[in-house]
């Protein structure tokens, strides 16, 4: 396939970086960007990061670019959620608690100095924070507190995703297929995690297009407040 390889070629040729400096990059060279019915898998990844990635630019009110350009010089999507998330709630710059947290290596110090910010607004956040013990659990409280806050799902639909062992990323992309479908989104997950669909099958299905995301979840998140 003539595209196959093309992201990744790209991606060397507009961004040279020295040998040295390649260790600290996280850079996802999907080879595949498009639904194939005869693979219907194949773009499967491109999709989960490429939804999530829309979804938080809409949430923070960015674009997808800049989204793609922090992970690809080396920010964990897990950090970006926690960071940004917090730094809005607590009032101060995603920046710098990703600086402190490139300082210090762990954000358990630095959300444990936040506390008492964060428990005046999102009581319930946290206390997830506080229990927590790894970023990732972090950061799936972090989302879980934009859907409540947003109120895109409600409790028993979030916790039905979370039971069935959905990601962060499988937890946002099932919720916009179920938007777009109708479908329950746990059915949906389901549906994907059994083998009897792929994220490719539902988006050719529902007519996505990757480029009109942020503006579809744009539109969703003010729907949700209105």
């Amino acid at each position: 396939m003539v595209k196959r390889g093309l992201f990744c070629l790209l991606m060397v040729l507009l961004f040279p970086f020295s040998v040295t400096a390649i260790p600290t990059i996280t850079c996802h060279c999907f080879q595949d960007m498009s639904y194939n019915p005869d693979q219907p898998a194949a773009a499967d990844e491109y999709y989960l990061a490429s939804v999530q990635n829309s979804f938080f630019a809409a949430v923070f009110n960015t674009d997808r670019k800049s989204v793609v350009k922090q992970k690809r010089n080396g920010v964990s999507s897990d950090d970006l959620w926690i960071a940004s998330w917090i730094g809005k709630i607590a009032d101060i710059p995603a920046q710098r608690l990703l600086a402190q947290k490139r300082a210090q290596g762990e954000w358990s110090a630095i959300l444990s100095s936040l506390s008492p910010t964060i428990e005046t607004q999102r009581n319930s956040l946290a206390q997830a924070l506080k229990a927590c013990v790894s970023k990732e659990f972090m950061a799936q409280a972090v989302v879980e507190d934009v859907f409540v806050h947003y109120s895109i799902l409600d409790q028993r639909a979030l916790r039905d995703l979370r039971n069935a062992g959905a990601s962060n990323q499988e937890l946002v992309i099932a919720t916009l297929l179920s938007k777009k479908t109708g479908e329950i989104p746990q059915r949906i997950y389901l549906n994907v995690k059994n083998g009897m669909k792929t994220w490719g099958e539902y988006i050719s299905l529902t007519q996505l297009s990757m480029d009109a995301l942020r503006d579809e979840f744009f539109s969703m998140l003010n729907g949700a407040q209105s």
